[in-house]
């Protein structure tokens, strides 16, 4: 890794005109936006702006460098591949793919260092890496560096009642911010659907990017149930009953999706679980050309083991295994199985419908 520094301007005393700082080229090459040409001085807020822009980007890179320094020394020469997964000792789909992932990256890359950002601060590392293998039955071949997050809270739904994505989509940059103070990476992995840290961790960082996208944090569905004026789990009955209130919301969900949009196309490779994702993220980031469908892991050894002839045949069962969260629609399945036992109300044994899941 070379750090190289290009030519910067030295920012005088406030002492040209208006009282504004005064920022003088000590290159005729240097690159920042074009300001400086021939060796002339040229006066510009944006100019001052670049300069902290380099600022922070090269004090970071800095920070990498000396824990470059001090991996040399250890003996340590490797890369660091960290994955940002803030509720990883959950027992989601999501926390499978991410032990899935790191398994499979140690098998092909054991030379690296592997670091999980969680902030699950209340519990071990060893308690984390027990549980995943008491939950998936996975057990990672190598160590795992665990940095612990203390501002967790700031991505919770609750905290943000109302404009709940764009708060939780800027809290995921104060805790991206977190991070990257307590470790600077070489690759950088959003499992959890964070995309407003890509930027951060790529501009700043210095890092290769990539993420895994479970589901959309906004989708060309939701827009529509705006547009519509439909009743959903992110449309309440209050605002679809206002025209104004719904143009209004429209908007606002316009707005964020091209944000959305500009920070999920700063990734240089993406994962998408299944072709329904695929869709809506292709839509909204416009990256057709690094996106790929990687779907979940699922251990099928279990259902493999169980007999396919039971004693009692005559009985059915229909299981639905998802998180309980507004968005998987449970209600919406059990409509649909009351109206298919109106269906088959003649039969003498009917059905059962079990839903299995947890709580997110």
């Amino acid at each position: 890794m070379v750090l190289t520094q290009k030519a910067s301007p030295v920012c005088a005393a406030p002492g040209s005109r208006r009282g504004k700082r005064s920022c003088v080229a000590t290159t005729a090459s240097w690159d920042g936006g074009g300001y400086f040409r021939d060796g002339e001085t040229t006066v510009a807020s944006t100019s001052f702006k670049m300069s902290m822009w380099r600022f922070f980007r090269l004090w970071i890179r800095h920070r990498a460098l000396s824990l470059i320094r001090r991996r040399i020394r250890e003996g340590k020469i490797t890369i660091i591949i960290a994955f940002f997964h803030p509720y990883c000792n959950a027992g989601g789909g999501g926390e499978r793919v991410l032990w899935c992932a790191l398994r499979a990256l140690q098998k092909k890359y054991p030379d690296a260092t592997y670091v999980v950002y969680t902030g699950d601060s209340d519990v071990t590392a060893e308690s984390i890496l027990e549980g995943a293998y008491r939950r998936f039955n996975i057990r990672l071949t190598q160590p795992v560096n665990f940095v612990f997050l203390k501002r967790r809270y700031l991505v919770e739904a609750s905290l943000y009642p109302h404009l709940t994505l764009l708060g939780q989509s800027l809290g995921s940059l104060c805790l991206g911010w977190e991070a990257l103070m307590k470790c600077v990476p070489d690759v950088y992995i959003d499992s959890m659907g964070y995309a407003f840290t890509l930027p951060l961790f790529k501009y700043l960082g210095g890092c290769r990017v990539g993420c895994y996208v479970h589901y959309p944090t906004i989708s060309t569905d939701m827009l529509s149930v705006v547009r519509n004026q439909n009743v959903n789990f992110n449309n309440a009955a209050i605002i679809t009953k206002n025209p104004l209130l719904s143009k209004l919301k429209l908007v606002y969900y316009y707005f964020f999706a091209f944000i959305y949009g500009l920070v999920g196309s700063c990734s240089d490779i993406v994962m998408v679980n299944s072709s329904w994702t695929l869709n809506h993220i292709l839509s909204l980031w416009r990256c057709n050309d690094r996106t790929d469908i990687v779907y979940p892991p699922c251990d099928v050894q279990t259902f493999l083991d169980i007999p396919l002839h039971e004693e009692n045949p005559a009985e059915q069962t229909i299981v639905s295994v998802s998180q309980f969260r507004p968005e998987k629609d449970h209600s919406l399945q059990i409509r649909a199985f009351a109206k298919f036992l109106e269906k088959i109300a003649g039969q003498k044994v009917l059905p059962k419908l079990i839903l299995i899941g947890g709580l997110s």
